[in-house]
Parts: C-alpha cells; structure tokens; sequence
C-alpha cells in the first residue's frame, strides 16, 4: 500500500516538469520568431507581419511582450506609415527606459517622441528629452542606420523651434550615420533632408530678421546657396547608381532651392522633372504613391502665371485616390492663387472653405489600429498568392492554346504545300503532254501541201488589207481596236502590220486553215511555227522558231489547242 501514494508522486512531478518544460520551450519559440520579425522589419515588412500574427498577443509576458511591442511600433513607423497604438509602445518603453541594452533604449526613446508629436500626446518638452535620450543612447551603438533616423528628428525638431545652430550640428551628425550605413539611399535621403534644413533654418532667420527694422537690412542678403551643396552630392550618387526613386525627390528639392533663390526658370524645369519621373515611376509600377503637381503649380504661382498654377492645382486636387494632404494643399495653392494674383474673393473664399473642411477630415480622423495593419499586410500577402496562381493559370492557357494553334498553322501550311506541289506536278504534267503532241504533230503539219501561189487577204474595216501566204502568217494579237499581224517576208524577216478590225472577224477568216488557232482572248497562233511549250508563272507558253516570240495559252482555249494538236 505504501509503494502506490509514492508512485503517485512521482507521476505527478514528471507531469509538471513535463508541462514546466513545455511552456519554457513556448516561450523561447515565441522569442525566437520575435527576434526573427526583429530582423525582417528593415527587410521584408510583410514576413515580419505574418510573423508577428501568428504570435499570441495574450500569451507574452515580461520581456517578449515589451519586444512585441516595440517591433510590432517599429514595424508600423517605419514600413506601413500606420498610427503607432499607444499602449504596447508604453509597456516596450517602461521595460526598456532604464534597461542597459542602449539599442533597445534607443528605439523606445524614438518611438515614443514620434507618437507624442505626431499624434499630439505629451509636452513639447516631452519629445526633445526623450529625443535627446535616445541620441545619447544610440551613441553607445553601432547602428548607424538608426542614428541617422533619430539624429535627423532631433535635428529637425530643434530647427523647427528656431534653435539653428543646434539642428544643423545634428543634422551634420544625420548626414554622417548615414554615410557610414553603407545605405546609399539613406545617405541620399540625409543629404535631401540637410539641404531642406538649411533651406528652411535661412528662411526662418529672414522671416526673424524682417520683424525689426535694423535687421532689414541683414535679411536682404539671404544665404540660401548654402542648401545647394549636399542637393547638387545628392543628385550625383542618385545618378550615377540609377536611384530613379530618389531622383524624382532630389528634382522636387531642387526647384524649391532655386524657388528661394528667385530662379523662376530653374524652378520650372526642375519641377517638370521632378513631374515627369513621377509619372513614369508610377506607370512602371516602382513608385506606389500618385504623382502631383504641387511643386510644377507652386513654380508657376511664382512666376506669376496664376492659370497654369491653378490647372495643375486642381490636376491634383481631381485625381482619384489622391490623398487628403496633398489635396489640402492643392486647396490651399488654389485660394492663395485667386487672391493674390487674380484677386477673385468669391473663388479664394470657395476654396479656403474646401481646404478647412480636408483639414478637419484629416486632424479628426483616425488610422487603423495596430492589428490591422497586421491584417492588411496578411490580406495583401493572400491576394499577391491569389495573383500569382491566377497567372500561372493564364500562362499555362495560354502556352496550351500557343499549341493549338501552332498545330492548325502547321496541318494548314503543310496542306497548301501540298496542294502547291500537286498544282506544279500538274503543270509539269501538261508541259510535257504539250510538247509532245507538239512534237507529233509537227511533222504532219510542216508537210500539208499548201500551193505557193495560194494567198489570203486579210481585210480591215477602214479598206485597209493583207495579202499574205497562210503559212507565213506566225501569230495575230489584238491591240485596241487594232489587229497586229505577225508574219515572215520573202527574205524570212518577221514584219507587222496593223488592221483596224476585231479578233473574232479576223478568227472568222482564218477557220478555213486547221493550223492557224485561237489560243488566248487577244492571241491567234499558227501551229506550224511552234516548237515548245512550257509553263511559267504566267501560265502556258508557246515558243515559236523566230525571233524568239512566244504567245500564251489562257485556261480556256487549253482543250481547244490540246484537241487541235491531236
């Protein structure tokens, strides 16, 4: 009796180490596949997605919820452009805050300043401390990628507040990560940025200079050249590794520069680039966003013509599936162009209207959520599978129905080149029944005994006449209205002469001589003369012994000459 409660027992503890090292093992695999989507978040945003989907939110505790949270917020910020939800951002950031991995101090620090200035949550305050935190923190590291990402918010956001010197000193440091990355696009990206900052840190020390009447005369000389620089650095690397993508921003940048430096002219012919590789990046399928018009409708409001600026506004704000911010644009360079240049208040009142309400839509509307952005990367996957199967389906119809129809265009092919061979034999075989009776006749023929002094003449209906030896006659065609008689003289040289009379009367004369024969509708022949047939693309021809002449044989007369031949 005693041995069973002790075997009991130990049933019961294998069971929950069993259970115990089940769970732990869970546990890592849920860590594992976080550590995964971790690394998939810069490199396939919709793996990471799937990964992150088959992970049970419910089920993390400690550690792997804080890093769901913030790969799941990295994953929204920086791949789908989706609103960072607040709370699993806030666990990723009171886990991390004082962890000693600065990377992962880093990101929480970034993260959270984005979402409490973008989505207008915390201080001001808030979001250059925690800014200025993970700067400290990313210094620790080695991932330059990152720090050109936060050094260039924090060196944005000190511009924006008027603090130049400071932002141009961490937008030097952007530019510098992002050199070291070794990404070229993220360096060009940091250059594009560091010409837009100094673009914006000289104007806002113009617009300062302008409210006293000392610095009027300072903010005359504006220095706006300095933002050309890393632009023009720009511009080449995208050249010269063929970033077409990047390209169309450096070109948008670059009117804006000459915009400031009263170039109207550059101003438009970047603008216009910047349009035209747009459009052909969105036509080839590389560039997902549509292409506008803002910048090209900007330089011609400059330029003073207010109705190009306002046609290519209104291009934008109509084209479908534009977005709200570019349409709120668009409606805000409408109105302002109807007020200032055309001083119509009726429209600029009509369109300030339109541009408060996209305004409204677009402060008071929400993002979807975290898990559905999840789900929109999992549907777009299914429906790029759907896609997929449908198009090898429509290629292998299309290589079967290829088959088909090579097969008919072969048995059709091969059936006129048979035909064609059976139409040539057929030929080959007249030729020779020709030349033979030719040949067999042509002996009985040369031999009709025709007395020299008997002579036929041959009248025309105009009194005009012949008189000629039936045998020396060769052949009679029909030119016009006109007879042409072919015939030998004494000395055996071909003459003509020409009878105003028709065929048919001319044929009626000559039925009294059986070798003298119709052969085509303009040809009579005389038999005795001929000495080969042979066949051409034109049809039958009869060779005769002069002068090398030869007379067809149309389709119709063939039976009459065959039977007249023998």
């Amino acid at each position: 009796m005693s041995i069973l409660p002790k075997c009991f027992h130990l049933l019961a503890n294998l069971s929950l180490l069993t259970i115990l090292t089940f769970t732990s093992c869970s546990d890592d695999a849920y860590h594992r596949h976080l550590l995964l989507a971790e690394e998939q978040v810069t490199q396939n945003a919709d793996s990471c997605a799937r990964l992150l989907e088959a992970i049970p939110i419910d089920e993390l505790h400690g550690e792997d919820e804080a890093l769901y949270g913030l790969v799941h917020s990295w994953l929204l910020y920086r791949q789908y452009a989706k609103e960072i939800p607040e709370e699993p951002l806030q666990k990723a950031y009171d886990y991390y805050h004082d962890s000693r991995d600065p990377h992962r101090r880093a990101q929480v620090f970034f993260l959270h300043s984005v979402i409490s200035q973008d989505q207008k949550r915390g201080q001001p305050s808030q979001w250059m401390e925690d800014l200025y935190s993970a700067c400290l923190a990313i210094g620790e590291t080695d991932d330059y990628l990152l720090a050109s990402q936060i050094y260039q918010n924090y060196g944005s956001r000190l511009t924006q507040i008027d603090r130049f010197d400071e932002g141009l000193v961490w937008i030097e440091k952007f530019v510098d990560a992002a050199q070291k990355s070794g990404h070229r696009g993220e360096y060009v990206h940091a250059l594009i940025m560091k010409s837009h900052n100094r673009l914006y840190a000289e104007g806002a020390r113009v617009k300062q200079e302008l409210q006293t009447s000392e610095g009027a005369a300072i903010a005359q000389h504006a220095n706006f050249e300095a933002a050309f620089a890393p632009i023009y650095t720009a511009l080449a690397i995208a050249r010269q590794y063929g970033m077409e993508l990047e390209l169309g921003r450096i070109y948008n940048q670059l009117s804006v520069c000459h915009s400031r430096c009263q170039q109207s002219d550059s101003t438009l012919f970047y603008a216009r680039l910047s349009v035209l590789l747009n459009e052909k990046l969105y036509a080839q399928g590389k560039r997902k966003e549509l292409p506008h018009y803002l910048a090209l409708a900007d330089a011609y409001r400059k330029m003073g013509n207010a109705d190009s600026a306002i046609f290519y506004a209104r291009k934008t704000f109509e084209t479908p599936g534009m977005p709200l911010r570019n349409r709120r644009v668009a409606a805000q360079l409408i109105y302002n162009t109807y007020d200032d240049l055309k001083g119509d208040y009726q429209a600029s009142l009509h369109w300030m209207r339109i541009f408060n309400q996209l305004k409204d839509s677009i402060d008071q509307g929400t993002i979807a959520s975290n898990l559905k952005a999840v789900q929109d990367a999992a549907a777009s996957e299914h429906e790029n599978a759907v896609l997929r199967t449908e198009k090898q389906h429509t290629i292998h119809w299309l290589l079967w129905i290829s088959a088909i129809c090579f097969l008919v265009i072969s048995a059709i092919s091969y059936r006129l080149y048979h035909n064609r061979r059976l139409y040539h034999r057929h030929i080959h075989e007249l030729e020779d029944d020709f030349n033979r009776r030719i040949n067999e006749q042509n002996f009985a023929i040369q031999n009709t005994e025709i007395r020299n002094e008997e002579r036929i003449v041959l009248t025309g209906s105009t009194r005009e006449q012949i008189e000629i030896e039936p045998s020396s006659i060769l052949f009679l065609t029909s030119e016009s209205n006109y007879v042409k008689v072919f015939h030998l003289d004494c000395d055996g040289k071909v003459q003509s002469k020409m009878l105003r009379q028709t065929m048919n009367n001319i044929e009626a004369q000559l039925n009294v001589y059986p070798f003298i024969i119709r052969c085509h509708r303009a040809f009579i022949v005389n038999l005795q003369h001929v000495r080969h047939a042979s066949t051409s693309n034109a049809g039958l021809q009869l060779s005769l012994d002069v002068s090398s002449l030869s007379v067809p044989v149309s389709k119709t007369y063939i039976s009459i000459v065959k039977a007249r031949l023998g």
